[in-house]
């Protein structure tokens, strides 16, 4: 049935008076009596019963009028559903936004976007294969989270806003000797074995801010590529005697157990600094509000 012929009828059956509710209807009487006429066709079933004096609705009609009443709310409310979902901003990101940390702090950007009044959501974007600034270029994300070393700037087109200091820690085997160990310093790290992930897990700007911190306190540990797809695939490496460095959220977010030990280290300086990046010429308004509610709440 043609819904808006329905909305005629209802209107018509609400007021019984064809010439009062087709110019509520802004439409001729002719032009109304013609689509009830319609209406009564496809129905086969007479809706009005007209007499000189008065109109008034048969049997079917009211039937009609009581179903096409559920119909049009139904209808008018599940449009008003679509209106309200399409209106609704997606903020895609992507980087390293697996951090719990993160993840916090983006909901609470949101929450507090959302509640300024623009509707938005987050969708996490899993391009492992692909650097975050060539995601960010091609428009394929809207903000990327990534680790910036000291001295360390944005990719050209692109800005940094930073969020916050994730300490360094050291994470041991049960069968190494810095097990018991309640901290360490970086120096520390001379002449051990330190893992060095290739692979999903891995960043090269986590590698250089490592990197810049051992030559920084002059500690030359011995550097062993392994390839991790995540953190998780970290009890699959069977060397015993090797050290890995990583963020203490990262670390303490994981269900290592007893076979394993989080070591911090006494330093200061020892921290992966995280940002979030965006293009430098972003237009929509959402992703600006987004960012800047994302840095306050850090």
């Amino acid at each position: 049935m043609n819904i808006e012929y329905l909305r005629e009828f209802t209107t018509a059956a609400m007021t019984l008076n064809l010439s009062q509710a087709a110019k509520e209807l802004h439409l001729s009487q002719p032009s109304l009596s013609k689509h009830i006429a319609s209406l009564e066709k496809e129905c086969g079933s007479q809706l009005f019963k007209r007499s000189a004096s008065r109109v008034q609705l048969t049997p079917a009609g009211m039937l009609l009028f009581e179903e096409a009443s559920k119909l049009l709310r139904f209808h008018d409310e599940t449009l008003a559903k679509i209106r309200q979902i399409s209106s609704i901003e997606t903020i895609r990101i992507g980087g390293l936004y697996r951090s719990n940390r993160v993840i916090a702090l983006a909901n609470s950007a949101l929450a507090a976007l959302t509640a300024s009044g623009t509707a938005a959501s987050l969708n996490y974007q899993d391009h492992r294969s692909q650097p975050y600034d060539q995601l960010l270029q091609e428009d394929r994300i809207d903000v990327a989270i990534s680790i910036l070393g000291p001295g360390e700037v944005a990719p050209a087109g692109l800005e940094a806003k930073f969020l916050f200091d994730d300490p360094m820690v050291c994470l041991a085997k049960k069968a190494h000797p810095f097990y018991e160990r309640e901290s360490l310093k970086v120096s520390d790290l001379s002449g051990q074995s330190i893992l060095q992930p290739v692979g999903s897990y891995s960043t090269d700007h986590g590698r250089s801010t490592v990197k810049t911190l051992l030559e920084k306190h002059n500690a030359m540990p011995f550097q062993l590529p392994v390839f991790l797809h995540s953190i998780s695939e970290l009890s699959t490496v069977p060397n015993d005697t090797c050290l890995l460095i990583m963020e203490r959220s990262m670390a303490q977010s994981q269900p290592f157990g007893d076979e394993y030990r989080i070591i911090p280290f006494e330093e200061d300086d020892a921290v992966f600094s995280f940002y979030a990046l965006t293009r430098k010429n972003e237009q929509r308004p959402s992703v600006k509000s987004f960012l800047n509610l994302l840095t306050t709440e850090a």
